[in-house]
């Protein structure tokens, strides 16, 4: 019975001590950027573009909040790559990989500096089909989804920024 009590006194000071440690969830939380509606996507050219810009936005600010007025803006740089994979003993291409390369960075739309770049690559494929319109849904198919990946992955590495802006800490 003394261990019992010793244990659960044990326990409540290792929760006491677990909630001090200073841990901030990485998505989210207060002073996030995706939380304060404090960054907006600059236009990105041509209809890949246009994909990512949605997908962005909507990882980055789900909660539609204005971001007319925000301090800070994402510059993105697209690239599509269509990789013959599988080609077949009469030259005919059978699979085809599609990569995406995306350059961003986060820009201080006061003083125009980057405060932070990275870039993100995503690879998708698909088969060729006899016919050149499935093969043109599967192409569209698998672009779509391999920009909302690669948008996935820049929100969350932007996500987990602290921006020095308005009493934020970087």
């Amino acid at each position: 019975m003394w261990w019992q009590r010793s244990l659960a006194l044990i326990m409540c000071g290792l929760c006491l001590i677990q909630a001090s440690c200073g841990f901030e969830p990485v998505y989210g939380g207060h002073g996030s950027i995706t939380t304060q509606g404090s960054l907006i996507v600059e236009p990105i050219p041509g209809r890949e573009g246009q994909i990512l810009k949605i997908a962005l936005e909507d990882a980055l600010n789900p909660e539609s909040n204005s971001v007319l007025n925000a301090p800070y803006a994402l510059r993105v740089t697209l690239k599509r790559d269509l990789i013959p994979a599988v080609v077949a003993d009469d030259a005919s291409i059978r699979r085809y990989n599609i990569l995406i390369t995306v350059q961003f960075a986060v820009i201080d739309r006061a003083t125009l500096k980057s405060v932070y770049q990275g870039n993100a690559k995503r690879y998708g494929s698909y088969s060729r089909s006899s016919e050149d319109y499935s093969t043109f849904v599967a192409d569209e198919d698998v672009t779509k989804r391999t920009l909302e990946e690669a948008a996935r992955d820049i929100a969350q590495r932007i996500g987990s920024l602290k921006l020095a802006h308005a009493g934020m800490g970087l």
